[in-house]
């Protein structure tokens, strides 16, 4: 996409607002923000898009919708992430984990144990990040989730090489990019 296409996305999210909130459909509202929220994000206006993220979060805690909320928790920590401030996406990161915990949601769990699993695999604390990504994978196995166990896989085989287990690294790097070979998702096998 070229950022006129997001200036474009915007000034259409922004009318479609003005249309929803004339009609009250908070859920809607919700939505839009989110929206909002990630392209400002995607634009770098971090301001706007935490402004966004947090009245989609009010609108979603007053519909009850957990689920959404935690989404924007999680994309709060992505963003609090891009900008190296990894103690704050930490705590959005964990936020939105109680949250997919609370109602269950295996899918977006095993993501937020992904991201933090991230952070401290970025803070160098392997354990920690293989600890988080170890029960990343044993979800995304329950669910037979194949890219997620593959990004799990190669999470966890870096971990090894950092820890100079290399031939650990390798036997995890080697099963990611079986799973990969079998989605054909390229960019995971240059990688």
């Amino acid at each position: 996409y070229t950022e006129d296409e997001f200036d474009d996305a915007l000034r259409y999210y922004n009318e479609s607002l003005d249309l929803y909130r004339l009609l009250n459909d908070k859920d809607q509202m919700a939505r839009l923000y989110l929206n909002l929220g990630l392209t400002n994000q995607y634009l770098n206006n971090y301001d706007l898009a935490l402004e966004s993220y947090q009245k989609a979060i009010d609108i979603f805690l007053e519909l009850g919708n957990k689920e959404q909320v935690g989404i924007c928790y999680q994309d709060i920590g992505t963003l609090y992430n891009d900008l190296t401030k990894y103690s704050l996406a930490l705590i959005y990161y964990e936020k939105a984990l109680d949250i997919f915990k609370e109602i269950d949601n295996k899918s977006r769990s095993a993501a937020s144990y992904q991201n933090i699993g991230v952070l401290h695999y970025n803070w160098k604390n392997y354990d920690q990040a293989l600890d988080f990504y170890k029960k990343s994978l044993k979800i995304y196995e329950e669910l037979n989730n194949l890219n997620g166990i593959g990004t799990s896989l190669s999470n966890i085989g870096l971990v090894y090489e950092e820890n100079k287990q290399y031939n650990k690294a390798l036997e995890y790097y080697q099963k990611a990019l079986l799973i990969f070979e079998e989605l054909d998702y390229k960019p995971a096998i240059v990688y």
